[in-house]
Parts: structure tokens; sequence; C-alpha cells
């Protein structure tokens, strides 16, 4: 069972970091992160990583929140004094990106304009 175990860990880890420069958080901000980070995993993009920065930079700190993946990358930065506070405001600003690239994703690729009798339609990627 023990071969399973150790299989399972490394095609289970976490697909974020976080890096804390010039501060540290304690341990309740950063469990409650972690398990917003967990939750924003699953509605990222499938294979992806996820970054969040925390900059102490003298009486501000500095979050980044970046993920990247299928093509594309997600960013956000925002400066305050409290880090639980920055992150929301950094994986609020993501979602709405995430929300908008979920939107578009299929249009560019998988839809086509056809002009049929003079309409304008949409086709599933097949022509008409």
């Amino acid at each position: 069972m023990k071969t399973l175990s150790s299989y399972l860990d490394s095609h289970f880890k976490e697909s974020f970091t976080i890096q804390e420069v010039g501060l540290k958080l304690i341990p309740e901000q950063n469990s409650k992160i972690r398990a917003k980070l967990e939750s924003l995993e699953q509605r990222a993009p499938a294979i992806s990583s996820i970054n969040l920065k925390f900059t102490n930079e003298g009486k501000e700190i500095f979050g980044e929140l970046t993920i990247t993946g299928a093509g594309r990358k997600f960013y956000s930065g925002v400066r305050g004094k409290k880090p639980l506070k920055i992150y929301y405001s950094l994986e609020n600003e993501v979602n709405k990106q995430l929300i908008q690239w979920k939107k578009t994703r299929f249009l560019n690729q998988n839809f086509s304009s056809t002009i049929i009798e003079g309409q304008e339609q949409l086709t599933g990627g097949y022509a008409l």
C-alpha cells in the first residue's frame, strides 16, 4: 500500500506557491490563504500553476497573484497593509479574469460566423 500512497502523493501536490519576501505570514493567515488557493485551483485552467507573492515595502505590502496556464496569464497586483485583505482583492480580480476567459475561450476556436440569407449566425465549428 505504501507504493500506491507515494504514487498518489506525487500526483496530488499543490499547484500553487506562496512567496513571502521581507515578511512572514502568521499561521492563521497562511492556512486561510492556502484554503482559498485550493479553491482557486479548481477554477483555474486544468494544467496551470498559481503563484502568490507578498513583498514587504516598508509601510505597505505588495501582493501579486499570477495564474499561468492554457496559454494565458491571469494577473493581479495590490498594495495594502493586511495580507488577508490583499489576498481577497487579488483573488477577486483574478476571478473576474477567469470568468471572462471561460466565457470566451471556445468562441475563437470552435465557432465560425456564417452568413445565410443576409443573417449572420454562429455555428459550432461546422460550416452550414
